[in-house]
């Protein structure tokens, strides 16, 4: 059963991309992985609401973590549109 939002009813006004991912029904890895570029997002954009600058916390490993999360993310979005 699709979710109202993937039936084109109301979606809400956020920029949780877990939110959102989460209203489309999305598998819990999709929610997960849209969740955790959220948060990096938002510390890397605003040092303030992070745990410090992105150079003091954000190394290789982590970076690629989250490059595969948005590949995650792409893969799933890709199938919704076949």
């Amino acid at each position: 059963m699709a979710s109202r939002a993937a039936q084109g009813g109301a979606v809400p006004r956020t920029h949780a991309v877990g939110t959102l991912l989460a209203r489309l029904e999305a598998p819990a890895a999709v929610v997960d992985a849209g969740t955790a570029l959220a948060e990096a997002y938002t510390a890397t954009r605003y040092p303030d609401a992070g745990p410090g600058p992105a150079f003091r916390w954000l190394g290789q490993a982590e970076a690629e973590r989250l490059l595969d999360d948005g590949e995650v993310i792409h893969q799933w979005a890709q199938s919704r549109l076949r």
